[in-house]
This record gives structure tokens, sequence and C-alpha cells, in this order.
């Protein structure tokens, strides 16, 4: 079954994606499920040694399980989401696939997504440079430090809605690492109303089913170890589906423009 022309065709609603990515999950549910034990590793050594989450539970974690869980979300960002693009892609093009075919094929892309993370990570840092060294100049005034709060929050949106999508430009479009960011930028500003209100409807409805799940595990679930795990396989499930959700939107917008700009 080849998707490729609806993609192309029109950008398609959200009920569409839902559709799309339940019918992968359901074809691709083996699969899935193994992916899922890599975040849900991680998420059970960050609940489990987290506790309450206060400053003091945090500061405590052995140096041994920050490792782990460093190791664990290194592995999702350069295999787990590679493997979700591609299978996502494989899908609406409706390409046979295979787990081993597409493990294979997202291993050569460890060097630009690698780069990448580290452009990332370096353009954080400097922007948390710049904002903690203008926080003597607001901290006096309460309601302009308000402001400022609320501008980083903003600012720091923008700079993520602007680069959302390069890793999928790195992994499905097979571009460079300079030209996948700037691909990113000039997708969201030509459909950033679409970016916005699809982004915006994925991550809250990540964030009311999570905070639903742990409501009902801690309610029905005593044992808290129990309830800790039962939570971090809903939540990397929850993440998985999050994440092809999104590469559902991108194949979509991308496959659009480009047949928009062949017109």
């Amino acid at each position: 079954m080849n998707l490729e022309h609806i993609y192309e065709e029109s950008i398609l609603p959200l009920r569409q994606h839902f559709l799309i990515v339940k019918a992968i999950i359901k074809s691709s549910l083996v699969f899935l499920l193994y992916l899922a034990a890599i975040p849900f590793a991680s998420y059970s050594f960050m609940y489990i040694y987290m506790g309450d989450g206060s400053f003091e539970s945090i500061s405590s974690i052995p140096d041994s399980i920050i490792s782990i869980v460093f190791i664990l979300n290194l592995i999702i960002f350069l295999f787990l989401i590679p493997f979700i693009m591609l299978l996502t892609n494989n899908f609406i093009t409706g390409k046979n696939f295979g787990f081993v075919e597409i493990i294979s094929k997202a291993t050569t892309k460890l060097i630009p997504l690698f780069s990448g993370y580290l452009l990332m990570i370096l353009s954080i840092f400097l922007l948390s440079t710049v904002i903690v060294s203008l926080l003597p100049v607001f901290y006096g005034n309460s309601l302009i430090f308000s402001i400022f709060s609320m501008a980083i929050i903003l600012v720091t949106v923008y700079f993520y809605l602007n680069i959302m999508f390069w890793s999928h430009y790195v992994i499905i479009n097979n571009s460079s690492v300079v030209k996948s960011f700037k691909s990113s930028r000039k997708l969201f500003k030509k459909y950033k109303l679409y970016v916005l209100k699809y982004s915006l409807t994925f991550f809250l409805l990540s964030f009311i089913l999570i905070n639903s799940f742990d409501y009902l595990t801690s309610t029905i679930i005593k044992n808290a170890m129990a309830s800790n795990f039962t939570l971090a396989f809903f939540q990397s499930m929850v993440f998985i589906f999050v994440q092809l959700l999104l590469s559902s939107l991108f194949l979509n917008l991308s496959k659009y423009d480009a047949t928009s700009d062949n017109l």
C-alpha cells in the first residue's frame, strides 16, 4: 500500500495522521515493542532513583545511574528515533522493510546525527550563557523578571520549532547537517501554523495521557515499584507514538511542499 500520493496532494488533517500512525503500529507492533525497551529502561531508572523529584533526591542519584541513563538516551536519539523515521517513511512509500535493514540504514547516519546534536548542545550552551549573564539585570524587579522569564520560554520554543525537523532531513532526505537545519527552518517558516497546531496537539495529548495514567496507576497499584515500572512502559509507548506522529507530519509537509514547488 503506497500512501505517498496522499501526502503529496494536501496537508492531512490530524485525524488522518492518527489513523495512519495506528496502521503503522498495527503492522509493526513487535518491532516497536522491542524498541520500547530502551526508553522503558531509561524512564524506569529515573522514576526509581528520582524519588519524589526533590532537589535532594535528584542530587543523590548515583553517578553510575546517571551514566546509564545518559547512554540509554543517546541510543534513543541515535538509533530509536531514526528507526521510527525510516519505519514511517517505508510504510508511507510502500517499501518492504525488515528490522535489521532499517537498523543498518540508521547506523550509516550516526556521524551526521551526532554532529548535529553536538551543534544543538553548543547552541543551547551559548543561549544559556547569555540568559545567565542577563539574570542579574532583571532580578531586582519581579514584573520585569516575569516578562524576561516568559520571553526566555518563547525564544526556547521558537528555537525548537525551527529545528524540530532537522534530523528528519538527515535520515529521510539524506541532507547534510547544515542543510538540514536550514531546511527545517524553511519548512517551519512556510507552514508555521500547521507545525504549531499539530505539534502542540501531540505534546499536549502525551502530557494528558501520561499524567492521567500516572494518577490511575498510583491509585490502583499500591506497590510503588510496580507503579513506576507500569508508568515507565506506558510513557515509552507514548514517546514512540508521538515520534511516529512527528515523522508522519514531516513527511506530509515536506512532500506537499516539494510537489507544490514543482507546480
